[in-house]
């Protein structure tokens, strides 16, 4: 703004004069007046709100009021006051808070917020409230409904605490009642609930009369209320008890037989007025009255189950024992049915099978053996445990391993200490299925008393050894069967041989870094070669042990080899080297191979998969240089054992790839006596054949055709 002023001279100088201006600025304020309110208060619980305090923004001086417009409901008053903190008691229910402010420069603003109050939102709905087991009452405090630590003043409408008793109960249906109840937080009155619950069943006191029931042809015994009851009680409701029977009838149609006493098992329910129940067996004796006793002629009872392994695959030819002279065999669904049996008698049923020790185990077993024994990787199942228990010496050694390699070797043809087979009742639950060996888990089953046809009498089998499941369970069955993933080449050197030299034979192997194990039969043709001496590397954690030298005389060598050490094998590195004497000249590749004639060819390498199985499953070749195998792409026939025989022999090939392959057997005069065609693996292969099936005796021709390859050998039929 400008002013102007007017002058005249001071009549110094007549006649002169002047207009002065002068300016005048306003400035506005360097922040404007505001007021900020807290967020709106829309849960508490308390009444006595301390969080209503605003905040100002100002740069002038301001003046600061407050207006507190309560609840329409509460009857109260508006208040008012100065200042940015308008806290107070805020009695329940919805209020709302204005704050005003004016400042120095003229200006005015303002802001409101809600504050809603409840104190009902801390009481606790549903509690449990248990009757005491001896006075069956109950008491609360209001202080159990309320959830906080530092509770406001409450009450139940004044009184400090809630009795309860059974009466609050009875007539409802169930053992718990929801009961409504008031509590009272700073003069508001919460509704609520509670469950009150009586868990508290009978004590059941229950004996059969002494001398038993006598009962006469005809009739029917029933159990009325009471009995069989020796002063069974209730905490709440005394003797006040609904006796419920099982059986609730016994007739002479449930026991066969004439002048003889049997025993009823009876289960006594006792239940109390709210549905709290508990109960009890006795053993009655019912007599047959002499005068008119029970004349229902005896009827044959039957036992009947299944036998299965872990993984639920039905296991035939198990003898099902119940005495030494009554057995029978299971089929090959697993079943069996011991029929005709005497009713009312004990039987002891327990399956049994020690045939093939050898089924389904491999060097395989070894390495998941060895992991469990060095708890890098545990056995999942007792049953796969108990499987692991070679020796039956109620834990897991490597003396196990010992055991089980004789077997995989052909050193042994059957455990020392064990049977080929353990079955344990499909019932039973192991208390501690991490060691099974800590309890005795039955291997039977027990029946008393047997009442007519008894069903699912079942087992699980275990296959001691094979620890991930893949025995033949049925005859001509396979488990499980895996094709090859590659190829483990084992190497030497091709040698020409003169007769009566003695030479060494030393094997290696491709460079491989991850090798788990690996087993096979070296077959040497016994009429050329004669074993003289083995010789292991030791470094490497081959011996001698890892050799069976039983079958020499037939011309197989047996290995089975666990890389426990987890050793890195060098493609130069000679795993073991074996002494032969020439009997005739020749080269050595013509006399010797690999192949599973005994022990099956496989390795592994790169550890177990989430399946117990190898990551990588491996066919093992023997090559005489490192460019050609002589088994890889090959068929071989291999001459059957026993030869000769007179009712079964084993006829064995391997093939170079999956495929189909026919096995014809021709008598010396070429007449075809049987053909044999189907669908075989890559790899080693059988055939088992019964002398009843060939119309023929004396020597016999076997031929083994594939689409590319043909073989034949001679074998002869005893009389």
């Amino acid at each position: 703004a400008n002013n102007v002023f007017d002058a005249t001279d001071d009549g110094i100088i007549p006649g002169q004069w002047s207009s002065p201006i002068q300016e005048i600025k306003v400035l506005k304020p360097a922040t404007a007046t505001s007021i900020d309110c807290p967020a709106d208060i829309t849960n508490a619980s308390t009444i006595a709100v301390t969080s209503v305090v605003a905040t100002l923004n100002t740069s002038c001086s301001a003046e600061v009021s407050y207006v507190v417009d309560f609840d329409d409901a509460t009857g109260l008053a508006d208040v008012s006051g100065t200042g940015l903190d308008a806290s107070r008691i805020f009695p329940a229910g919805t209020h709302t808070v204005t704050f005003n402010v004016t400042d120095g420069c003229c200006t005015t603003t303002s802001c409101t917020m809600t504050v809603m109050t409840d104190p009902c939102l801390d009481v606790i709905s549903g509690l449990d409230v248990f009757l005491d087991e001896f006075s069956c009452t109950a008491t609360i405090t209001p202080s159990m409904l309320y959830n906080s630590a530092t509770p406001p003043a409450l009450s139940f409408q004044g009184d400090a605490i809630r009795n309860f008793s059974v009466t609050d109960i009875t007539g409802a249906t169930g053992t718990s009642t929801m009961i409504e109840v008031i509590v009272t937080v700073n003069g508001v009155d919460c509704p609520t609930t509670i469950n009150l619950i009586d868990d508290d069943a009978p004590v059941p006191q229950c004996g059969a009369p002494i001398g038993g029931i006598e009962l006469s042809e005809g009739e029917t015994h029933t159990f009325n209320q009471g009995d069989l009851n020796l002063g069974s009680m209730d905490a709440c409701f005394g003797n006040n008890i609904l006796y419920s029977y099982s059986p609730a009838t016994v007739s002479c149609s449930d026991f066969p037989g004439t002048y003889t006493t049997r025993t009823v098992p009876v289960t006594i329910t006792l239940t109390d007025q709210v549905g709290n129940f508990s109960s009890c067996t006795v053993d009655v004796r019912f007599i047959p009255d002499a005068a008119n006793p029970c004349t229902t002629l005896p009827t044959n009872a039957s036992i009947a189950g299944i036998v299965k392994n872990e993984e639920g695959l039905y296991v035939e030819d198990v003898e099902i024992r119940i005495s030494d002279d009554m057995a029978m065999m299971t089929e090959q669904d697993g079943s069996y049915l011991l029929d005709e049996l005497a009713p009312f008698e004990d039987y002891l049923v327990r399956p049994y099978s020690n045939a093939d020790a050898d089924n389904g185990i491999s060097t395989f077993d070894l390495v998941l053996m060895s992991k469990h024994i060095l708890n890098i990787e545990r056995l999942a199942t007792p049953y796969k445990m108990i499987a692991a228990d070679v020796n039956n010496s109620g834990e897991i050694t490597t003396l196990d391993m010992v055991q089980l390699r004789k077997i995989l070797l052909f050193i042994d043809n059957e455990f020392q200490f064990n049977n080929s087979w353990r079955f344990i009742d499909a019932n039973y639950v192991f208390d501690n299925p991490s060691n099974p060996f800590t309890e005795a888990f039955p291997e039977y089953h027990l029946i008393t008393s047997l009442d007519q046809q008894m069903q699912d009498v079942d087992f699980v089998a275990v296959k001691v050894g094979d620890l991930n499941c893949d025995a033949e369970t049925i005859n001509g069955g396979v488990a499980q069967s895996r094709s090859f993933d590659g190829i483990l080449d084992l190497f030497t050197t091709d040698q020409k041989l003169a007769k009566s030299d003695s030479y060494t034979v030393d094997f290696t192997m491709n460079d491989l870094e991850d090798l788990t194990g690996y087993q096979f039969t070296l077959a040497f043709d016994e009429n050329a070669l004669q074993f003289e001496s083995i010789q292991c590397n030791n470094e490497l954690g081959i011996h001698e042990n890892h050799f069976g030298l039983s079958q020499l005389e037939d011309g197989f060598i047996t290995t089975s080899f666990v890389n426990n050490d987890n050793k890195k094998i060098e493609q130069d590195d000679v795993l073991f080297s074996i002494s032969f004497k020439a009997l005739s000249d020749g080269q050595l590749s013509d006399y010797l191979s690999i192949n599973s004639q005994l022990t099956k060819a496989e390795a592994y390498t790169r550890g177990v998969n989430e399946e117990n199985a190898p990551v990588d499953y491996l066919n093992v070749t023997l090559n005489f240089d490192k460019n050609s195998s002589l088994t890889a792409n090959t068929m071989r026939l291999f001459q059957n054992r026993p030869n000769p025989f007179k009712n079964e022999t084993l006829i064995s090939f391997e093939l170079p790839e999956a495929g189909s392959a026919q096995m014809s057997i021709y008598d010396i005069s070429g007449r075809v006596v049987k053909v044999i065609k189907g669908t075989y693996e890559q790899g080693y292969n059988e055939i088992h054949l019964n002398s009843s099936e060939l119309s023929a005796k004396g020597v016999l021709y076997y031929q083994l055709e594939t689409s590319s390859d043909t073989a034949v050998k001679k074998m002869t039929i005893l009389d």
